[in-house]
């Protein structure tokens, strides 16, 4: 229902207002929203937002470097996403 691009702000992640400005269109809670990134800069991102992030592994940089005690979790497949939303402590 939103989309956000790197060309919709004057700022990019990691700087947390990409992401806030997608809540605001959703009128979503950034405490209660989730970023599925597949980088150290999502991870940074959605941190500065207060936003629980989960990282795929398989992304275009990999996952070295990231710290995964600062994510909800590392997954393999998308297709994890609906198992960890609906855990009752979901991030």
């Amino acid at each position: 229902d939103a989309v956000v691009a790197g060309d919709t702000l004057d700022r990019l992640k990691p700087d947390p207002a990409p992401l806030l400005h997608a809540c605001d269109l959703l009128r979503a809670d950034p405490g209660r929203a989730l970023l599925v990134g597949d980088s150290g800069t999502d991870v940074a991102a959605a941190r500065a937002a207060q936003m629980p992030v989960v990282i795929v592994r398989y992304g275009y940089p990999g996952i070295e470097g990231i710290d995964a005690t600062r994510c909800a979790a590392l997954i393999d497949s998308l297709d994890e996403l609906p198992m960890l939303l609906a855990w009752p402590g979901r991030p």
